[in-house]
C-alpha cells in the first residue's frame, strides 16, 4: 500500500520522510494549461496501462514523442526567444575553435579523402555550416576531404542534402566504417535518464498517478544494470541520496563506437568525471529549463520545458572502451579553447579594428566561452579515438584531466 505526502517541490524530498517500505512522493497538480496535452494524455496512457513508469519513460515522452514533445516540435528552443543559451549562441568563435581541432584530427588520420564529419543532435546545423565555413577559409584542402552528415530527430530543422552536407533523422542512416569524426554538442544531457535513489539499498523511482497529481513510487530497480553500473565507476551513495543513471548515453556511445573504423568520437556537454558527479550531490543534477529560468520540478509545463541532466563522463569513457575507443582526453571548455588559441583570435581582430567595436563585441563572446563559473567550467569537452594512434591533440596541452575519469 501507497502513503503520499504533497510537497512543493524535490527539495523537500527528505530522509525523515522515508520509510523502508515501498512509497509514493506527491507533487503538485501540474499545470494542464502550460502542459502539451498530446503529452500528457500519452504519459497518463501508459501509466493507466501499466500503473507505473520508469522516469526514463517519462522523460523520454516529454521530449521526444513524435509531433509534440519538447524536441521533436517546432518550438524556439535557445537563443533569446527560447528558454536556454549555448556554446553556439555566444557567437562564431566556438565553432571556429572546433574547426581548429578537427584539422588536426585530419593530419592525425593522414589526411584522409573523404573525411567525414557527422554531427548528432545538430538542432539547425549552426555549428557543422560554421566549421564548414573555417574549412574553406583557413585550411581548403581538408575542406575538398570534408564530407559532413548532420543527424537531427527534429523534422523543423532537418534540411535535404544541400552542398556538403547531408541531412538524416537517426545515425543508423548514416554510413557505417566511419573515417573521421562523430561530434555531438548537448546532446548526451538531454537523453532520458533513470531516477534513483540510496533508501535502505539502491531504488529506483518511478511515476505514477494520483487523482490529478504525479506521483514519485519508489521500488526495486527495473534492470540489475542499474545496480552494476554503480559498481562499475566505483561509487558509493549515501542514504537519501538521489541521483541519475543514463543508460541510453552508454548505449550512444557504444553504437556510435562501433560505427567509426578510424577516427574520433568529440562529446561536448556539461558534466563530471563520476566521484564529483555522484560525490556531492545529495539531490543530483536533474534541473528543468523554460525562458531562461531553471527549475526542478519536471512534472510541470510537461512538453513545453526542457528537462537535463549531467554527463557521467566516466560512464561514457568506460562503455567506449567496450567499443574500442579510446580516451584522447578529457578537459574542460576554457582549457579546450585556450589550448586552440581562442586568445589569438581576440587578438586578430584587435589588430585591424580601428574604432575598436569589434574588439569589443569578439570580448564578450570570449569571456561567456570560457569565464570560470560559466561555459568555460561547467561545459567538458570528452575526445576518444578508435583505430589510429594518437599521442595527444592540440585541444588538450594545456590541461589534460582523463586521469580523473
Amino acid at each position: 500500500m501507497f502513503t503520499s505526502t504533497r510537497v512543493v517541490s524535490r527539495r523537500a524530498y527528505t530522509l525523515s520522510a522515508m520509510c523502508r517500505a515501498v512509497r509514493s512522493q506527491r507533487f503538485p497538480v501540474y499545470d494542464r494549461n502550460g502542459s502539451n496535452p498530446l503529452i500528457v494524455g500519452e504519459i497518463e496512457g501508459r501509466i493507466a496501462e501499466r500503473g507505473k513508469i520508469g522516469f526514463d519513460e517519462f522523460m523520454e515522452v516529454a521530449l521526444y514523442l513524435p509531433g509534440g514533445g519538447y524536441y521533436t516540435s517546432d518550438r524556439d528552443r535557445w537563443g533569446r526567444g527560447g528558454d536556454y543559451v549555448t556554446n553556439l549562441d555566444a557567437g562564431p568563435l566556438f565553432g571556429r575553435m572546433v574547426a581548429v581541432q578537427l584539422y588536426e584530427m585530419w593530419q592525425v588520420l593522414a589526411a584522409p579523402h573523404p573525411f567525414s564529419l557527422v554531427e548528432v543532435g545538430a538542432g539547425r546545423g549552426t555549428l557543422s555550416m560554421g566549421i564548414l565555413t573555417v574549412l574553406k577559409e583557413l585550411y581548403p584542402d581538408m575542406y575538398s576531404a570534408v564530407d559532413v552528415a548532420v543527424v537531427e530527430k527534429n523534422p523543423y530543422h532537418r534540411k535535404g542534402s544541400v552542398g556538403k552536407i547531408s541531412w538524416y533523422e537517426d545515425i543508423g542512416a548514416v554510413r557505417p566504417e566511419i573515417v573521421g569524426c562523430v561530434l555531438s554538442n548537448e546532446l548526451i544531457d538531454a537523453l532520458p535518464v533513470h531516477l534513483l535513489v540510496q533508501q535502505d539499498g539502491l531504488k529506483e523511482i518511478f511515476i505514477g498517478i494520483e487523482g490529478s497529481d504525479f506521483v514519485e513510487i519508489v521500488d526495486e530497480p527495473s534492470t540489475h544494470v542499474l545496480v552494476q553500473y554503480l559498481d562499475r565507476v566505483g561509487v558509493t551513495l549515501e542514504e537519501g541520496q538521489r541521483v541519475e543513471i543514463n543508460l541510453k548515453a552508454l548505449d550512444w556511445i557504444r553504437r556510435v563506437g562501433d560505427m567509426i573504423k578510424e577516427g574520433f568520437i568529440m562529446t561536448i556537454d556539461y558534466g563530471y568525471g563520476a566521484a564529483e558527479y555522484f560525490g556531492n550531490r545529495r539531490r543530483g543534477t536533474l534541473l528543468c529549463h523554460h525562458r531562461h529560468a531553471v527549475n526542478e520540478n519536471p512534472y510541470v509545463r510537461v512538453g513545453n520545458q526542457d528537462i537535463t541532466s549531467h554527463v557521467d563522463f566516466t560512464g561514457l569513457a568506460l562503455a567506449g572502451a567496450e567499443a574500442g575507443l579510446e580516451v584522447t582526453g578529457f578537459t574542460t571548455q576554457f582549457h579546450f579553447l585556450w589550448s586552440l588559441g581562442i586568445l589569438e583570435e581576440l587578438k586578430e581582430v584587435s589588430a585591424f579594428d580601428d574604432n575598436g567595436i569589434n574588439s569589443l563585441l569578439k570580448n564578450q563572446e570570449v569571456k561567456r566561452l570560457i569565464m570560470p563559473g560559466g561555459m568555460g567550467e561547467t561545459f567538458k569537452i570528452l575526445v576518444q579515438h578508435k583505430g589510429v594512434e594518437v599521442v595527444g591533440l592540440k585541444g588538450f596541452n594545456m590541461r589534460d584531466f582523463k586521469e580523473a575519469l
